[in-house]
């Protein structure tokens, strides 16, 4: 079977990690995938530019893609309503939704994806890439997914897998992925002029707080809440995040909590000046500080 072809769609969310990291590992894999960031944060809100669609659009039948994938936040449920539903309409492919609106309310999201993935995206969609047809009826291979049976009632295939972080390859640095703001499309972008570095040194987060959508995320069958990158793996990460924006400034932890586990951060924080040496910020809860972490 020809191999397919994916496009990956973050809303509002410039370097989306998740995404970049499903972006690398389906390339180490020989896969074809592509990523368009739709939207600015803050500048397009939650009602985009028309043009923007439109960009999107002419882009998208130029690239052809066999599926898209759709990334997005309870917030822009209907701005990934109306690309999900041109995409099925006009362009006949395949569309696949997760992040977090989809993975908390799959049911929903199947109004205009064709495929829900719960959890992580790498290991579904190499699954389900490698199928010789697209059709319903490789749905219920893909761990984590989300479907409509024939009679219309929504479906639930095996249990998500999540990959050992500390196997995946680098998140993708986005150097050939399209941007779409403010009525323009640009490829890539110059990573001399990134003065902040953006990374994640785990996944998911060990308190369910009920304004969180961590406290929906943590329900989910077989989904560990956290997930931490070993100190190698995070200082390596570092040195070549470090060498890849020569002219970055400051260096910022996105973690809801990046204290979970003490002897981690104590080797990364020992190694930090050789492998960063920038200043950094990160988030933490105040019951996983105290005096000897602030010391380090």
């Amino acid at each position: 079977a020809m191999p397919k072809k994916l496009v990956l769609i973050p809303i509002y969310l410039f370097h989306h990690e998740g995404c970049r990291s499903i972006i690398s590992y389906l390339r180490s894999k020989s896969m074809d995938a592509t990523s368009v960031y739709f939207g600015e944060l803050f500048q397009d809100a939650v009602t985009p530019a028309e043009e923007n669609y439109g960009r999107l659009f002419d882009l998208l039948r130029e690239l052809k893609p066999d599926v898209v994938g759709l990334s997005f936040f309870c917030t822009q449920r209907n701005v990934a309503k109306r690309i999900g539903d041109y995409c099925r309409r006009e362009l006949k492919t395949l569309g696949v939704a997760g992040g977090v609106h989809a993975t908390v309310s799959p049911v929903d999201t199947l109004e205009f994806a064709d495929l829900v993935i719960r959890g992580d995206g790498e290991i579904a969609l190499e699954r389900l890439l490698t199928q010789d047809s697209l059709t319903p009826d490789v749905f219920p291979l893909v761990p984590g997914a989300v479907y409509r049976n024939a009679d219309g009632s929504a479906a639930y295939g095996p249990q998500g897998m999540f990959p050992d972080i500390n196997t995946l390859p680098f998140p993708d640095l986005d150097d050939d992925a399209y941007f779409i703001s403010r009525g323009q499309v640009r490829r890539g972008w110059d990573r001399e002029s990134k003065e902040e570095i953006n990374l994640f040194a785990a996944r998911g987060c060990p308190y369910s707080c009920t304004y969180c959508s961590n406290s929906n995320l943590n329900k989910i069958e077989g989904r560990p809440c956290v997930r931490i990158k070993n100190a190698d793996y995070l200082l390596a990460e570092l040195r070549h995040l470090r060498k890849s924006y020569p002219r970055a400034r400051r260096l910022v932890f996105e973690d809801e909590m990046l204290l979970a586990n003490r002897k981690i951060l104590a080797e990364v924080l020992r190694g930090y000046p050789e492998a960063a040496g920038l200043p950094f910020g990160c988030l933490f809860h105040p019951n996983n500080l105290d005096g000897e972490v602030l010391e380090q």
